[in-house]
Formats: C-alpha cells, structure tokens, sequence
C-alpha cells in the first residue's frame, strides 16, 4: 500500500487540471535573463507556499473550548502530503491582561495514522493506513474542525491559537536532533479577545 498518495490526492482536487510544476516549479530569471523553470522543487524551505496551503480561523465553544476551523487554499492535494510522518499541530492557551498563561489546551494533531497488519495466512506484515485528519484537497472534503479544551472558564481572558506545520512527531524530532520548535512553520494564527458574556 502506498505511503504517499500525492498524485491521487491532486487528481481529487479542485487544482487537477494544474500540473504539480505549475505551483512547484516557477518560473526564475536564468543567468542569461531568459526565464525558465525552477528545478528546486522546494517545499519545507519556502515557508510562503507552506503557509497558503490552508486559512484557518477560531471562534469559542462555550466558555472554555474554543473550535478552530481549517480550510484547503492554496494546496492542490491533501495537506500535509509526502512524508508519511509530516502533520499539522493545532494549540492555543488562555492568557490575562499581562499575558500571563493560565491554561493550555492539548495540542490536536491532523496526519495519517499508520499501523502493522499481519496477514493470518502467511504471517507477513505490512503497514496500513489506519487514520487520515489532514486537510482534505480542495474541493474533495469539508472544512476540518478541531475543539481545543482549556479546562477553565475563558470569558475574561484572550485565548491565542496557532497552526504549525511539522516535519514529524516531538519523539522523532528528538531523536534526529532537530529542535522542533525552531523547525516547524507557523501557517497561521490569531487571537480571541476577551468577551464578558457568551452570546446564547
């Protein structure tokens, strides 16, 4: 079973009639001034076409949730795509007038889970998809909508939320010594302002 499903992903999507070179490989002033297209492919290292894959915004759940809605832009396939351990981390926190932070919600993670099958009749073991929360491409899926929980009563107090785009889980992170906060790519992110009374 396939790992990476990029091609399949953008046939779905509302981008399939634009190749995959018309987003990823511009075209670049060559040394002679004549234009050409880039063969860089770059993706991790060009942090604006990361960050107009999606657009994302929040709004309170209640007095102490708050639910964030995720949309596809400008991604022609699912995102994150490629690698098998890239994903998209959703977090916020609850802060007061001097910005001290009261509570923390547990980060939600959008990426494919993987498992080991082991087939009965043989014994062999191969690895399948047991889970996909990512961005759907455009046009092929709804919004995505991650509730964030605070655990306290939000109302007097400004709650900042962030999407970022990793490269892998914290564990693998470390274990490749990659810091992982200074690695990712904030995608977006905003604040709620404090509010007095939830409106019913």
């Amino acid at each position: 079973l396939p790992m990476q499903n990029t091609v399949r992903e953008h046939a779905s999507s509302s981008f399939s009639a634009v190749a995959c070179q018309g987003c990823h490989m511009p075209a670049v002033d060559g040394p002679s001034g004549r234009k050409h297209r880039s063969h860089d492919f770059s993706v991790m290292s060009d942090k604006d076409m990361i960050r107009s894959a999606a657009t994302a915004r929040a709004l309170r759940s209640g007095s102490r949730a708050i639910t964030v809605s995720i949309s596809a832009a400008g991604a022609g396939h699912s995102f994150p795509t490629g690698d098998m351990f890239r994903r998209l981390e959703v977090r916020a926190e609850a802060v007061d007038a001097d910005g001290l932070v009261i509570a923390r919600a547990a980060p939600v993670h959008l990426a494919r889970v993987f498992g080991d099958h082991t087939r009965p009749e043989d014994g062999a073991v191969r690895r399948v998809e047991l889970a996909d929360t990512r961005i759907p491409p455009p046009g092929a899926g709804p919004a995505r909508e991650v509730e964030l929980e605070l655990g306290v009563d939000t109302r007097g107090l400004s709650v900042r939320w962030t999407l970022a785009y990793q490269r892998m889980d914290h564990a693998m992170a470390a274990s490749f010594g990659v810091e992982q906060a200074r690695d990712e790519i904030e995608v977006v992110s905003g604040v709620i302002e404090p509010v007095e009374e939830l409106k019913k």
